[in-house]
């Protein structure tokens, strides 16, 4: 037996490296469904986090990797066991359920549910823009840069030195050397303001592998205590939990004066050899 539940994403901690998964669990006629096993599976990899439905009948699982699938199993001594499935998350937001419990039936072993988010909360404690993996995934960026995806974003600019070189972030039209770069929650911006091209201490290539981000934030003069050390926006960048499937990735990028046009609207302009590799 399968139905669709609709799960409404609501605010949550955008600072944090993970994410929540909450909700409310129901009896048939409608009553909380009190002291109900709750267990929340992260499918890549097969971590679980256990909990129990409250007086009110609501759950709260902090800690969860960002992304999914995850499912929720709800196992009820009472009514028919209950298997949400196909859950996924993003920084921005925690996925909310309303878990409504069928009477008890010999013949059916448990009802499972498969969840579809309709919608993205915006952060709750500023202005910002949140990107999933689906996001990082479809923008093409031949520097394999975070900031060729956080650019989407109309309030940051990607800064031009004379003669074209540079390539800095710029949050609201302020300098590269006023925004904070974590990773993970760990603190890697560029403290010099020499590397304004990666927004890391990092020289010329971003200090993680590309493949292995999961999802990023840029946020804008968020109103909090847990925020420090900038004035331009926090660029939080979180990596993926990984699973149980060995893999891996190799790419190789390369660009050479005869790859490049030497016009543009009509102005010659710099032909000088040169040879641009990134692996």
């Amino acid at each position: 037996m399968a139905v669709l539940l609709v799960a409404l994403p609501v605010a949550s901690n955008a600072q944090e490296i993970s994410t929540v998964v909450r909700g409310t669990v129901t009896t048939p006629d409608g009553g909380p469904a009190v002291g109900e096993l709750i267990t929340v599976t992260d499918t890549r990899n097969a971590r679980r986090r256990t909990t129990t439905t409250d007086a009110n009948g609501k759950f709260n699982v902090r800690g969860l990797g960002v992304g999914g699938p995850f499912t929720i199993r709800v196992d009820s001594s009472q009514y028919e066991d209950a298997l949400v499935t196909d859950v996924y998350t993003d920084l921005s937001s925690a996925a909310n359920f309303n878990i409504v419990l069928a009477a008890a039936n010999e013949q059916i072993e448990e009802i499972v549910v498969t969840s579809a988010m309709v919608q993205t909360a915006p952060l709750a404690i500023g202005p910002g823009s949140s990107f999933s993996l689906e996001d990082i995934e479809s923008m093409p960026s031949i520097a394999r840069q975070i900031r060729d995806v956080i650019r989407i974003d109309p309030r940051v600019s990607i800064g031009r030195q004379a003669g074209g070189a540079g390539s800095g972030i710029n949050c609201l039209g302020g300098t590269p050397r006023a925004n904070v770069m974590t990773i993970d929650g760990a603190v890697a911006s560029d403290g010099f303001g020499l590397n304004q091209g990666t927004g890391t201490s990092a020289r010329f290539a971003f200090p993680i592998p590309f493949d292995t981000i999961a999802s990023t934030s840029v946020e804008f003069a968020p109103l909090d205590v847990q925020y420090s050390q900038f004035t331009g926006c926090a660029i939080n960048v979180v990596t993926k939990p990984g699973s149980n499937t060995f893999h891996g990735d190799f790419v190789y990028l390369f660009n050479d004066e005869s790859m490049t046009g030497t016009k543009l609207e009509g102005d010659r302009v710099s032909s000088d050899p040169f040879e641009d590799t990134n692996w």
